[in-house]
C-alpha cells in the first residue's frame, strides 16, 4: 500500500509557507530513531501539541521517560497506592482506537498493549518530564520546512498528509542519498514509520537550498 507515490516534481517548485495542515483525530503517527528508543516503549500523545512527544517504559514499576530523539529525560516511580487502571479515566472508543484520557493533558496511543503498559505512568506523569517532552518537540519544529504547492495541498489532506514534526525527524534521523532523479539540490530521506502502530517506510523528497519539500509519501 502507497499513500502519493505518483506525485511528480521537477525539483523547480517555487516555495511556499505553509498555511495548514490536516489533522485526523485517528491517527498516530510516530519515527523511533534508531536504537534509542525501546521497542517496547509506549507512546505518549500530547493534547497540547496534538502529537506524540514522548514514550514512556515501564520496568517493574520504574518508568523511564524520552523525548522524540530518544533522549532520556527523566524516571519516576509508581506509588504503591495507585490503581493500574481507573474506569473514569475510559472515556470511549473513537472511530474504533480506544481513548484513554489521563491527568496532564496526556494520552496514549492506539494499540491496547501500549494502554495496560503505561497507563499509571501517564496519569501520574511528572510536570518537569512532560515539560522537557514538550521543549524537544518544540526545537524539533523550530526549522521551518517550506513547501511547493502540491506538497502543501497533500498536507491539507487527511487521507494525505504527514504531521510536520514527522517531516522534520525523517529530516533529522532518516536515510539521505541524492534524490533517484538527478535533481540538482535534491536529497531523498527514507526512514521506517509507525501510522496506529503499523509499520510503513517514509520517503521525503527535499530541495536543501531552502528546505523545500518537493514529495512525500508513505508505503508498506
Amino acid at each position: 500500500m502507497m499513500f502519493g507515490a505518483s506525485e511528480e516534481y521537477t525539483g523547480t517548485e517555487s516555495a511556499v509557507t505553509l498555511s495548514t495542515q490536516a489533522f485526523d483525530p485517528n491517527s498516530v503517527f510516530e519515527i523511533r530513531p534508531g536504537l534509542q528508543i525501546p521497542p517496547e516503549a509506549a507512546p505518549m500523545w500530547d493534547d497540547e501539541t496534538q502529537a506524540v512527544v514522548g514514550y514512556c517504559v515501564n520496568r517493574g514499576g520504574v518508568f523511564q521517560y524520552y523525548d522524540l530523539d530518544g533522549n532520556w529525560v527523566g524516571i519516576d516511580e509508581l506509588p504503591l497506592e495507585t490503581p493500574w487502571l481507573d474506569p473514569i479515566d475510559l472515556i470511549g472508543v473513537v472511530g474504533g482506537l480506544l481513548r484513554v484520557f489521563a491527568r496532564g493533558g496526556i494520552r496514549l496511543g492506539p494499540k491496547m498493549a501500549q494502554v495496560v503498559a503505561s497507563k499509571a505512568a501517564i496519569r501520574g506523569v511528572q510536570a518537569t518530564i512532560l515539560a522537557r517532552m514538550r521543549f524537544a518537540f518544540t526545537r524539533l519544529i523550530g526549522r521551518q520546512l517550506q513547501f511547493t504547492a502540491t506538497t502543501a495541498k497533500h498536507m491539507a489532506q487527511s487521507e494525505r498528509f504527514v504531521p510536520v514534526h514527522i517531516l522534520q525527524l525523517a529530516l533529522k534521523h532518516g536515510a539521505r542519498k541524492a534524490d533517484g532523479r538527478a535533481l540538482q539540490g535534491a536529497f531523498e530521506y527514507v526512514i521506517p514509520m509507525l501510522r496506529n502502530g503499523q509499520g510503513y517506510t517514509l520517503k521525503v523528497v527535499v530541495r536543501e537550498q531552502d528546505w523545500t519539500v518537493l514529495h512525500f509519501h508513505y508505503f508498506r
